[in-house]
């Protein structure tokens, strides 16, 4: 699992579209690229949102169906 302050660098090796180089991806304060390591070409990705897990306990039962007579 990688870490959000892990400072690991993710290559794409001869992926540039302007001269064939390798980019690797970086992340700025709010924005997430590619750059080109040889002529600085930049990509600008987008972020996916991520769903969060539904917790245990969040079913709620109808009331009316365990009413006491």
């Amino acid at each position: 699992m990688v870490d959000e302050g892990d400072s690991m660098v993710r290559w794409n090796l001869k992926s540039c579209p302007r001269c064939g180089s390798d980019m690797y991806i970086e992340k700025d304060f709010e924005t997430i690229y590619k750059k080109c390591l040889m002529c600085s070409y930049q990509i600008e990705l987008a972020r996916v949102p991520v769903k969060q897990p539904v917790g245990v306990g969040s079913f709620v039962e109808d009331e009316d169906e365990f009413e006491e007579e």
